[in-house]
């Protein structure tokens, strides 16, 4: 299993909530208890879906007033798209919770979401008679084993036109067909 696909399965039943203030309680466990209090009390998480949560990176000294994101691991993927989707109380404040992505599917839904914004500025005026050109660019750091990754994405977000890639990794001796993907 590559990288992409591990932190995906990781970080899979995770929430990420931004904006949330950060204890100011002496230990650890006390400030883990107040992010914990906050997710069931503010966020209106029920019991039976919150596992744990911790903050993501180190404080910095640096930005006193900067707040680290919350990650909140939930029960099952079905908790996780409720409160990604729904929210529970949350909605009315200034906390924004998403999903806690890796960089590879931040990157998808990147790519998907321009596609989209492309499609809404042409509804409003005249359409050109062309669609515009969609591009997915990834650094792939060896790509002869996530070929059926590459293939999969391709198979969900039909309207790509070009693929670029860096760090490949191929070499002379692997043959155009092995890499070949159909339609590009």
């Amino acid at each position: 299993m590559h990288t992409d696909s591990y932190e995906h399965n990781l970080r899979k039943l995770n929430l990420c909530v931004v904006k949330v203030p950060e204890s100011n309680k002496a230990t650890s466990k006390q400030r883990q208890e107040d992010d914990a209090k906050f997710c069931l009390e503010t966020l209106k998480i029920e019991k039976r879906d919150f596992i744990s949560c911790h903050r993501a990176g180190k404080p910095d000294p640096e930005k006193p007033d900067y707040c680290r994101p919350l990650i909140i691991k939930t029960a099952d993927e079905e908790s996780v798209n409720y409160y990604s989707n729904h929210g529970k109380g949350w909605k009315e404040s200034s906390y924004w919770i998403n999903l806690d992505l890796c960089r590879a599917d931040r990157e998808i839904r990147f790519f998907s979401q321009k596609g989209e914004e492309e499609e809404t500025r042409w509804s409003s005026t005249e359409k050109p008679t062309e669609r515009p050109l969609n591009i997915f660019y990834t650094t792939a750091n060896g790509l002869f084993n996530k070929l059926d990754e590459l293939k999969f994405i391709l198979s969900i977000y039909e309207s790509i036109d070009i693929i670029c890639i860096t760090e490949t990794h191929f070499c002379s001796e692997i043959l155009d067909a092995e890499i070949a993907i159909e339609g590009y």
